[in-house]
């Protein structure tokens, strides 16, 4: 089976980048030494490519219903912006994945949830959030974005600055996901 591919590689093949498969995914692993990456991360900051991580965005009437029926936190506290960890669990209990669920900007009125599986379960919780909308008749959309969305993780002790610089710079443009353009 082929590796998945995350949608930068080709800019990180650009500067260097090597690869491993992890998660299913052929993923940059290093670019210039791991020790150096290491010490950024540890003195400064790093920037990393989870884009291996899954994406689902779950939106419309029944979206924090929906979620929170399956996830462990009561998502309908979020506000646009807003995130919380959670376990994703079976209906008894047993713990299935972790999570992070953000909520994002509502769109046409209707709220919307973005929920962040593990490597390699996007197939599998998607599949089970839209089995848990039919079975409780729900009026929910439920769509795997991992292939549409990179997603990054700025690390480190100088990582609030850096994002926080990034957001009041991109701030105005960003899409409508909340997302900010690079």
């Amino acid at each position: 089976m082929a590796l998945r591919t995350p949608p930068l590689r080709a800019e990180h093949a650009d500067r260097g980048a090597k690869f491993t498969e992890f998660g299913g995914w052929d993923m940059p692993v290093e670019f210039d030494s791991i020790r150096a990456e290491h010490a950024a991360v540890r003195e400064a900051a790093g920037v990393f490519d989870v884009s291996h991580m899954g994406e689902i965005e779950v939106s419309g009437p029944d979206a924090a219903a929906l979620t929170g029926r399956l996830t462990t936190n009561d998502v309908s506290l979020l506000d646009p912006g807003d995130s919380q960890y959670a376990a994703i669990t079976d209906e008894e209990g047993v713990i299935l994945d972790d999570t992070v669920v953000y909520r994002l900007p509502d769109r046409d009125g209707e709220r919307r949830y973005l929920f962040v599986p593990n490597a390699g379960h996007d197939a599998e919780m998607h599949e089970r959030w839209v089995t848990h909308r039919d079975r409780w008749n729900l009026d929910a959309t439920v769509e795997d974005r991992t292939e549409d969305w990179a997603m990054f993780a700025v690390q480190g002790p100088d990582a609030p600055d850096i994002v926080g610089e990034a957001a009041s710079i991109g701030a105005g443009t960003g899409d409508e996901d909340g997302g900010v353009d690079a």
